[in-house]
Formats: structure tokens, sequence, C-alpha cells
């Protein structure tokens, strides 16, 4: 006996709808797991956020090899792991990593602050004072990156120079100077 046009219909309607559900279900895991590399960003960001600095670089490295650097978002482990290099005070590593973030990102101001960072903490002055004042061509810089500024033109001697970012920003304008440059503060006003 055969099936009549109902029949066949339920039939095919019925198995469309089996058929369907098998392959969402087997779709599914595939597009609701992220890629592994960003599993291993995400340990590497909680690791991070405990301080675990060493940690948090082994995650990154391995979600970075993972990567292998073909997804924009995997940079922002490159950016996460140097931040975890400088503070482990491992600045040689911090600069290498900071090389290959701003291969993919170079309008972001952050990497030049954190290079700025570096180079205060290797005691470079003209590089510190070379990347801070490219930080601050991006946007309009704090008072307190220009304090920082002007403390370092205050080095230099170029007291002109410091007056224009220290004095207008600070409360106490001559704890940042010595004798040295007390007449800084009695410069007339064009200075």
């Amino acid at each position: 006996m055969g099936l009549g046009p109902q029949d066949f219909l339920k039939r095919h309607v019925r198995e469309g709808i089996v058929f369907f559900a098998f392959v969402f279900l087997l779709s599914f895991p595939a597009h609701s797991q992220s890629p592994k590399w960003k599993q291993w960003a995400v340990k590497g960001d909680t690791l991070y956020r405990h301080q675990d600095f060493k940690g948090a670089i082994k995650c990154y490295n391995k979600g970075i090899d993972l990567s292998k650097l073909k997804d924009k978002d995997a940079y922002r482990m490159v950016y996460k792991r140097a931040v975890c290099y400088f503070s482990t005070s491992d600045f040689t590593s911090a600069l290498r990593d900071l090389d290959i973030f701003i291969k993919e990102f170079p309008d972001v101001p952050q990497e030049k602050l954190m290079r700025a960072f570096i180079y205060r903490e290797m005691g470079d002055d003209e590089k510190q004072l070379e990347y801070l004042e490219l930080a601050m061509e991006f946007r309009e810089p704090s008072p307190d990156l220009l304090k920082w500024r002007g403390l370092l033109y205050l080095q230099k001697e170029e007291f002109i120079k410091a007056k224009k970012d220290i004095l207008p920003h600070s409360q106490n304008p001559t704890q940042y100077l010595d004798k040295r440059c007390f007449w800084v503060l009695n410069l007339p006003p064009q200075y």
C-alpha cells in the first residue's frame, strides 16, 4: 500500500527537521567555543589580575603561539605580555613585545607611554622624554604627564620648558625645584 501525499509530506518534513537539528547540534560546539588561543588569553588575564606575572606570561606565550598572530585581536596578548615583562623588570622583553605590537597598532598612545615608563626604569632620560612626547601628541596631556615631562626638562636644565609644564599644574611647584632653578619662578609671563 502506498503513502498518501499527506503521509509523504509529514515523513519528509519530520526527516528534514531531524536532519536540521542534527546539523545544528554538530555545528553548535564549534560556534560556541572560542578559539583555543583566546582561552589562554583569558587564563593569562586572570593570572595578571592576581599579579602572577610569570604565570600570565606563560599563558600569553601559549596563546600567541596558537594564534600565530593571524587574528588582530591576538596582538592584545602581546601588549599584555609586555606589561607583564615590565612588571617583572624584564625591560628588554617588554620592548621587544612593544615592537611587535606597534606593527599592527602604530597609533596607540598607551604603547608610547609604556615605552616612556620602561625607559624611565632603565634610566634613559632622552628616550623617556621622546616617547612621553609621542604619547602626548595623541590627545591633550594630563597634568601628571605635563609634570613628568617638566621634571625631565629640569634634569636637562631646560628651565623655560619646565616652567611651562610644571607651574600651571602644581599647587606647590617649588617641591620640584632645586636652588639652581628657583629663578624659573620669577621669569616674566611670556616665557
